[in-house]
């Protein structure tokens, strides 16, 4: 009986968990990496910034803008390596954005959030490919390549997920003991009695990574 009772009791925080990571009715907060469409500009290799309002969905990482009719347009993502909205950072790393947290003139936590749409029959309901369109006032910015919109996936469930990784100077890199060392030589020992305690870092606790790094920074 007691064996039961403990299997239930395992079921029922178990499915608590599953259901506060797996959830209906996106919203525009988590299909998007900024709560609305802000001022800032985007960079592509080689190339001067080009400004306007953009987003980033977080679904199918691909930066937002619209038309002069308010249509939502994905821009083209080749050789793109920068995003900047409202002063807030976003670089291309593969095939995902990371918005950075600046902690130190030159170290800041870089995270990745993932929102996986939990279907496999669905595809074709995400609707079909997007415009391929010239824009004369973004210096010949195109959309192109499939467009998920928030209106049309609203009702499926979710998954999201955030994961913090570092920053130095350009190159993005794992956040592990090594790296923090060498980001932040003046906190060594710390860092190394830290590691002493917990053997790991909460890679996936955005708050308590940046308590932490912002402490190694000083």
């Amino acid at each position: 009986m007691e064996r039961l009772l403990f299997l239930l009791t395992l079921l029922t925080v178990s499915a608590g968990l599953l259901s506060a990571q797996e959830t209906t009715m996106i919203p525009e907060d988590v299909f998007y990496l900024m709560p609305s469409f802000g001022n800032g500009s985007v960079v592509y290799r080689g190339q001067p910034p080009i400004r306007g309002s953009f987003n980033i969905s977080a679904v199918d990482n691909t930066v937002r803008f619209k038309d002069a009719d308010g249509q939502e347009l994905a821009a083209e993502d080749t050789d793109l390596v920068q995003v900047s909205i409202d002063n807030v950072t976003f670089v291309k790393d593969g095939d995902h954005f990371l918005r950075l947290y600046p902690v130190s003139e030159d170290v800041s936590v870089a995270v990745h959030r993932n929102v996986l749409i939990l279907t496999d029959s669905k595809t074709g309901a995400y609707g079909g490919q997007s415009q391929t369109t010239a824009v004369t006032e973004y210096s010949g910015f195109t959309a192109e390549g499939r467009l998920f919109k928030l209106d049309e996936i609203r009702e499926l469930p979710y998954r999201m997920s955030e994961t913090a990784s570092l920053c130095r100077g350009q190159s993005v890199i794992a956040l592990n003991k090594r790296n923090l060392q060498r980001c932040f030589p003046q906190s060594k020992d710390a860092i190394e009695e830290y590691f002493d305690s917990h053997k790991s870092l909460p890679a996936n606790d955005i708050p308590a990574i940046l308590e932490l790094c912002k402490l190694w920074a000083q």
